[in-house]
């Protein structure tokens, strides 16, 4: 992880139509306690072009793995939302990020990830919850996307978002060292594609 380093990822849903880009540069680079710290300021905009996040958050390198605090970047995104809309509810973003070790190899096994988010209106408070488990490597494969070719192992995940109604997928994962994640696809629980995350830019 170095200070200045720029990528960006383009989401599109199963029509591939274009959702939203996220354009990440790490800011800061400092060593705590044997751990690596590395400071990515986020920016995220709609399919108009429109700024929906723009936020800090951190990656932690401790030696074996890489922890992405994608609760914080969640917090903000939430915040955001509800403050286009002009709602006084607050929200808040609790649970574990996902961590991804150094070194992947097929058949290797990885950490589950949950995610619990509360929003208080008034005297009203919704619930939701995000799961990611049964996370393994399957495969090894050597892709292309707009950000160039890249060597990549191949992540399959069980995903389940709890909101009013209990929504269950899966996720296939191209992660390449040094880079982060490639390419995601995600399915419904009939097996169908939902959308699809590529990277569009890497500047190292």
């Amino acid at each position: 992880m170095k200070k200045g380093v720029e990528f960006e990822t383009k989401s599109y849903d199963k029509k591939n139509r274009l959702e939203s880009t996220t354009k990440n540069v790490i800011t800061q680079v400092t060593n705590k306690g044997g751990q690596t710290v590395a400071v990515v300021h986020a920016v995220t905009t709609d399919s108009k072009g429109e700024e929906t996040v723009n936020a800090n958050y951190e990656m932690i390198c401790d030696g074996d793995k890489i922890t992405v605090d994608t609760i914080t970047l969640l917090k903000e995104k939430l915040s955001s939302s509800l403050s286009e809309s002009n709602s006084d509810a607050e929200a808040k973003v609790s649970g574990t990020n996902a961590a991804m070790p150094n070194n992947l190899s097929v058949g290797q096994e990885l950490p589950d990830s949950t995610m619990e988010m509360e929003i208080q209106s008034g005297s009203i408070k919704m619930d939701f919850g995000v799961k990611s488990f049964n996370k393994k490597v399957v495969g090894e494969e050597t892709i292309t996307v707009p950000a160039g070719t890249f060597d990549c192992v191949i992540i399959t995940e069980n995903s389940e978002t709890k909101m009013m109604i209990t929504k269950k997928g899966t996720n296939k994962i191209w992660y390449a060292k040094g880079v982060g994640m490639v390419k995601q696809e995600e399915y419904n629980k009939k097996g169908d594609l939902v959308g699809v995350i590529l990277l569009s830019k890497f500047k190292a």
